[in-house]
């Protein structure tokens, strides 16, 4: 029978976290509210905000995908065809799943907005789940919460927030929280096996890289971290025993879009975010800068100032608790520096895991200042005055610039200055408006993208296809298919004052372009020089022009597209031996009515189209997974 002096002791800490994890969600609603309202976010109101748009996008694609069964397909809005779905969308992949269990009225902006507010409010709760897994007491607990909080406001997480990376610092918090969880499961010592609470880590773990794929990159430093720390108390048979298993069922379930992405053609990507190496990307955030690379706040110093202190002056278990926390903070510190020097390593980023770097080590704080709580009374009076000081000058700091950050206007911020969740922005409205009334579905859009994001904010240019109708060459966002995109002053894979008008002639006509949309000098200067262009147009910093050409899907024999849309291009009139369309081919493309269906090589040095042999009269192309190939 168990001591009922411990049963009331656990009582009344369970009522102490239920209580702080009110008062925390409680607090993030009202600093919400400012700018994130729950009224606004249900209204079809997004965040367009650098990636936001782009994320919508996918989510309308992936969603088109998943009602037909599928995870990727056939995109002919960008890339002349290209394999979209998961190949793309990174980080919201949670959503398009969750989407299948939701009224298919529900749009794609307002199922975003959802999605971003619910990270929003899960990630200051995942620290008290840490706390609890930790066996943290209540004072503990509370100090980390008001922490974390801190931490999501001030610095480079709201940054990331606001850019339209919701997910990554959510998983950022969620993969602290579950890493403690899986801890606990693989070190507690219990008469009975634990096989329940195995499946359902494996399964946890395998929704958080559905969530985010860099969940497991930022679970096992933490993890890791455990081990080294408490190395001489851990039974290693039972651990292993359960570690492998959960491990096993985590990428078990994420299978289905790790098979797609190692199979797509599409995964390359030479974009430079977030890919500085060297010192200054970890010095700069320590000491609390914010700059290019930098993204530093005063919370940086103060958290890794307190782990240092608490570390020289603790012992046995908290310094363990502490050295775990902060040595995580520190590799990932390390990693966000100089993990790009490998170009492999290269592709996850590294430059974000500032973010979550300062995080740990905030918490490592939080369980110092936890401690220090605990010893205050013994501390002399002038100690105590000081200490208390101290933490009246942080907290006064904190609160400040939590306030500030919360509320739009014209002061500082880290993230956006306005509200989050705004209407079209009137840019892309007007492109919207001029793109319907002017062009046709007879022919694609140079539609040249941003990297200072001059169309309302964000990467729009999935939703300008979307809401037009309109296919568009190259991809949706910069460094993405380089050898047909245009971005700023590159296009086709090369600066753009190095093409000749002829140059740009011929992907026009390969692609079958009819309107140039451009905003860099060099685009619209080589459009403006060129005898087969004539502007028509200017809104704001983009000038559009026509292309003097006769528009056709068809690159050889009778036929005409009809309709496309996701994971289908639909064709009439077809007739004869052969027909070539000027999309590009893909491994996985069928066509219903069954037909020979093949890649064709008419230009060199550019990719290899779509032909098919004795094509029926009306037939529909698509990417089907499943088919015999």
């Amino acid at each position: 029978m168990k001591n009922p002096s411990v049963r009331t002791v656990s009582q009344r800490t369970g009522r102490g976290l239920w209580i702080i994890a009110v008062v925390v969600l409680l607090i993030q609603l009202v600093l919400l509210s400012f700018s994130f309202p729950l009224s606004a976010a249900l209204s079809g109101k997004f965040p367009w905000h650098i990636d936001g748009p782009y994320h919508v996008y996918q989510l309308d694609l992936g969603r088109a995908l998943l009602k037909q069964g599928a995870l990727t397909g056939l995109d002919p809005f960008f890339g002349a065809g290209h394999l979209g779905g998961v190949t793309y969308n990174v980080s919201a992949r949670l959503p398009v799943l969750v989407s299948a269990l939701l009224p298919e009225t529900l749009s794609s902006a307002t199922l975003y907005s959802a999605y971003v507010l619910l990270s929003a409010l899960l990630a200051p709760l995942a620290v008290i789940v840490l706390a609890r897994q930790l066996r943290w007491p209540v004072i503990h607990t509370a100090i980390a919460a008001f922490i974390g909080l801190a931490f999501w406001w001030i610095g480079a997480m709201r940054w990331y927030h606001t850019a339209g990376m919701a997910s990554f610092v959510c998983a950022s918090y969620l993969s602290a929280a579950y890493g403690a969880w899986i801890w606990r499961i693989c070190t507690r010592i219990a008469p009975n096996p634990v096989r329940f609470s195995i499946l359902l880590a494996g399964m946890a773990g395998g929704v958080g890289l559905w969530f985010h794929p860099l969940f497991g990159v930022l679970v096992a430093p933490w993890f890791l971290a455990l081990l080294i720390c408490n190395f001489r108390e851990i039974i290693w048979r039972p651990l292993l025993l359960r570690a492998v298993p959960i491990a096993a069922i985590a990428l078990a379930l994420n299978l289905p879009w790790i098979m797609a992405m190692l199979g797509s053609p599409n995964i390359a990507n030479d974009s430079p975010y977030q890919k500085a190496v060297g010192v200054a990307v970890a010095v700069k955030p320590l000491i609390g800068l914010w700059s290019n690379g930098g993204m530093g706040s005063l919370l940086n110093p103060f958290a890794a100032l307190v782990c240092v202190v608490g570390l020289a002056r603790l012992t046995n278990t908290a310094r363990r608790q502490i050295a775990s926390l902060f040595g995580t903070g520190v590799f990932l510190l390390l990693f966000a520096a100089f993990g790009a020097a490998s170009a492999k390593i290269g592709i996850l980023q590294p430059n974000r895991f500032v973010a979550p770097a300062f995080l740990f080590m905030g918490l490592g704080a939080a369980y110092c200042l936890g401690e220090a709580a605990l010893r205050l009374r013994v501390w002399p009076r002038l100690t105590q005055i000081a200490t208390g000081a101290a933490v009246l000058l942080f907290i006064a700091y904190a609160g400040r610039e939590i306030y500030r950050e919360a509320t739009p206007g014209p002061h500082g911020h880290y993230g956006v200055s306005t509200t989050e969740l705004t209407d079209t922005p009137a840019l892309v409205g007007e492109l919207t408006s001029w793109i319907r009334q002017n062009t046709s579905e007879d022919g694609r859009i140079l539609f040249e993208t941003s990297l200072g994001r001059i169309h309302g904010g964000g990467h729009t240019a999935g939703m300008l296809a979307t809401a037009t109708g309109r296919e568009f060459i190259g991809a949706p966002y910069p460094y993405s298919l380089a050898h047909m995109s245009f971005w700023d002053n590159a296009g086709m894979g090369k600066p753009i004052g190095t093409l000749t008008p002829a140059e740009l002639m011929d992907g026009l006509d390969f692609y079958n372009v009819g309107w140039i949309v451009a905003h860099s000098p060099a685009l619209i200067a080589l459009a403006a020089r060129a005898e087969f262009t004539e502007p028509v147009a200017r809104l704001g910093p983009v000038v559009i022009f026509k292309v003097k050409r006769a528009l056709s899907f068809v690159a050889s024999g009778t036929g005409n597209v009809r309709s496309r849309g996701f994971n289908r291009i639909d064709v009439d009139g077809a007739a004869g031996p052969a027909l070539t369309l000027r999309y590009v081919w893909m491994p996985g493309l069928v066509t219903t009515p069954r037909a020979q269906i093949e890649p064709v090589q008419i230009k060199a040095g550019m990719p290899a189209l779509i032909r098919v042999r004795h094509p029926p009269g009306s037939f529909t192309i698509s990417v089907c997974a499943r088919c015999e190939k």
